[in-house]
């Protein structure tokens, strides 16, 4: 292993041997940069809350992140995305990190649809670019609250007024790949949350994107 500017990076060799004992992952470069690029967005500033958690099971693939206002879910399916017979997982790694390594994700013609490794293994998360390069980053000694009944809105009556954060409304743009691609959004719940859904199309895949808004309060 050699540090690059500042990251550790593992040699192709280590990553093949690595395989045998780790999760391994097969995912779009489009996708995976579209993924790691939206979800830090949505980190806060704590510890607890700056990751971004990354999930894995049979066929699916997901990055999620929360300051606590807000949530953002976002979720890629393939039978190619993991082995069959994967065991579920998560690992949560700094956003700032993924942030990084999105930017250097292949971009442009032809590149979107390429396939990227994602490695899982003894807390470190590696991301391989076959023939490229190579960057691991550990994970962050954190947990991630569980947020899954979160995004499933619950029945209820919606409220007459609705008070929200525009700076927080305005990144749910970033979740879209096209300039009109629409938002589905629910109003409901006893805590009148915002839910919002949206699928992303990039290369020959597609993200799909949960967000999740809680009201603020309104002044007299």
């Amino acid at each position: 292993m050699a540090r690059m500017k500042g990251r550790l990076v593992m040699s192709i060799d280590t990553v093949e041997t690595a395989r045998e004992t780790g999760v391994a992952l097969s995912v779009p470069s489009g996708a995976l940069r579209h993924m790691l690029a939206v979800a830090p967005v949505f980190t806060g500033e704590f510890e607890s809350i700056s990751g971004v958690c990354l999930e894995y099971d049979t066929g699916v693939f997901r990055v999620a992140a929360t300051d606590r206002f807000r949530l953002a879910v976002g979720e890629l399916r393939g039978e190619h995305v993991t082995p069959r017979d994967v065991e579920p997982g998560r690992i949560v790694v700094p956003g700032k990190a993924c942030a990084d390594i999105a930017k250097a994700l292949p971009k442009g013609k032809g590149k979107d649809d390429l396939p990227v490794s994602v490695l899982v293994l003894d807390r470190m998360l590696t991301v391989t670019v076959p023939g490229e390069w190579s960057r691991t980053i550990n994970a962050l000694d954190v947990s991630f609250p569980d947020y899954r009944a979160l995004v499933k809105m619950p029945e209820g009556t919606p409220s007459d007024t609705f008070g929200l954060n525009p700076h927080y409304m305005a990144d749910a743009a970033k979740l879209v790949t096209g300039k009109t691609q629409p938002i589905k959004w629910h109003i409901g719940g006893e805590r009148s949350a915002l839910l919002g859904e949206t699928t992303s199309p990039v290369g020959r895949t597609e993200v799909s994107w949960q967000y999740l808004l809680m009201q603020v309060t309104l002044g007299k």
